[in-house]
């Protein structure tokens, strides 16, 4: 969200951030005055689809009357904030919203009984009336009545869910009724559109960058070109049945229960799971190339990736996609040093702490403390305290890594020796001018042995 905010603030204003916002929170705050002070009149804040208050709560604007905050979400706020509840359409309005699907001149808008019987079915949730009512208007289903519908989704979808394993009911929505909605559709998807609706659902609950999708999908031919035009059409498969909607050029984004239902699918084809080490390299390639200190253009390109490579960085921790890693021992670190290094090169260090933090319990708990990925991480956090100016946290964080480093690599290697240039650094900064002595002295012993 400050990241948002700033780039917001930059665009559409011109302004440019000055130095010293060191935090998610300086740097909201000053996005927030120069907001207030810029634009006469009072603004509507819309945040869309909020799942964790808290990650929100530190950057809302200030409750000075210029600002009014509209939130959506799936989840319960508590006393957050006063709350309208939009569960589900009444009758006359999910009547509407399917009719709305089909032809003026088709003869099915006037069996309103059934289309009734039909909606309250579905539960009235707008989402599988969209998708029963784009189903009913497919060229093939012209012919179907309302009534038809209904007995097959009350027949021969339900037996299908009634067939499931327990732990795969755990990722269907709790109204079996909507999923068997979403399997009237999946039956009309070629296979390479289902495969590709199971890999859009490995990705975060969030908008997805094309672009990510083909890089991933693209590894598994060939013939690029020719597979390029096919996921296209697969693509566009979906989004003709509603199953995916596009938000902006080049940018798709899923339902939460669509993407629980193709995580779903997934299970029940395990031919197709490779897709889940495709998604982790795809992004780990990203993070890979994450640069130190990003421009503009690299922010605006890398800021859609952000929460894909979060998530993963996520599962780390309870290590449900360890398996999906090609190699742990070295891409186990760039699941987290990518994300921190992303918010670090904007001067964003409280957001930077959290993925270094992260990453060290993860990479302890599956490598152990010994690890260099481990020494890696506690110099690179290390450095971020140092640029905050939290020289004592920084300090003991640079001596575990040096002791570290010197155990598995030996002490004449030259990472030993950028820890030691970085211990002297620190010191200097301290104005520990004789610890910073010893430790240039023992760098150029190191580097005389180099």
């Amino acid at each position: 969200m400050p990241t948002q905010l700033q780039d917001f603030v930059q665009v559409q204003l011109g302004e440019t951030m000055p130095d010293g916002l060191d935090s998610g929170e300086k740097l909201a705050g000053h996005c927030w005055r120069r907001l207030s002070e810029r634009v006469g009149e009072p603004m509507l804040v819309v945040l869309d689809d909020v799942k964790d208050y808290g990650n929100v709560e530190p950057f809302l604007p200030p409750l000075d009357g210029k600002f009014r905050v509209l939130v959506t979400t799936r989840l319960g706020l508590g006393n957050a904030m006063q709350q309208y509840t939009l569960d589900v359409l009444v009758l006359a309005a999910a009547v509407d919203l399917l009719k709305s699907f089909l032809p003026e001149t088709d003869p099915r808008r006037k069996n309103d009984g059934e289309i009734e019987k039909l909606c309250e079915w579905l539960g009235r949730l707008p989402l599988a009336i969209e998708l029963v009512g784009r189903y009913l208007a497919l060229p093939n289903q012209l012919d179907t009545g309302v009534s038809e519908i209904l007995q097959r989704l009350q027949g021969e979808c339900m037996v299908q869910l009634s067939q499931i394993t327990d732990e795969e009911r755990k990722l269907l929505p709790k109204n079996l009724n909507v999923a068997a909605s979403f399997f009237l559709s999946w039956q009309e998807l070629s296979p390479l559109a289902q495969r590709l609706a199971c890999l859009l659902g490995l990705f975060a609950l969030a908008p997805i960058p094309w672009t990510l999708v083909e890089t991933t999908m693209l590894t598994e031919t060939e013939n690029k070109q020719s597979f390029w035009q096919e996921l296209k059409m697969a693509r566009g498969e979906l989004l003709n049945l509603h199953l995916l909607e596009r938000t902006q050029q080049g940018v798709y984004e899923l339902h939460q229960l669509l993407r629980e239902y193709f995580q779903f699918k997934l299970q029940q084809h395990p031919e197709w799971l490779s897709l889940r080490k495709q998604v982790v390299v795809t992004l780990l390639k990203v993070s890979r190339q994450i640069p130190h200190t990003p421009t503009l253009k690299d922010i605006a390109k890398i800021t859609p990736v952000i929460p894909h490579l979060e998530m993963i960085s996520r599962k780390m921790i309870s290590r449900e996609m360890l398996k999906d890693i090609p190699n742990p021992e070295d891409d186990l670190f760039w699941v987290f040093d990518g994300i921190a290094r992303f918010y670090k090169g904007q001067g964003l260090y409280r957001l930077a702490e959290e993925p270094y933090q992260r990453g060290l319990i993860s990479v302890i708990n599956i490598l152990g403390v010994d690890n260099l990925s481990v020494a890696y991480l506690l110099n690179n956090l290390a450095e971020l305290y140092r640029a905050k100016g939290k020289y004592n946290e920084a300090k003991p964080l640079f001596l575990r890594s040096l002791e570290i480093k010197e155990k598995q690599l030996g002490s004449d290697h030259l990472d030993v020796a950028n820890s030691l240039n970085n211990l002297a650094a620190l010191y200097e900064l301290q104005e520990n001018y004789g610890e910073a002595e010893s430790g240039a002295s023992q760098l150029s012993t190191e580097c005389k042995c180099l």
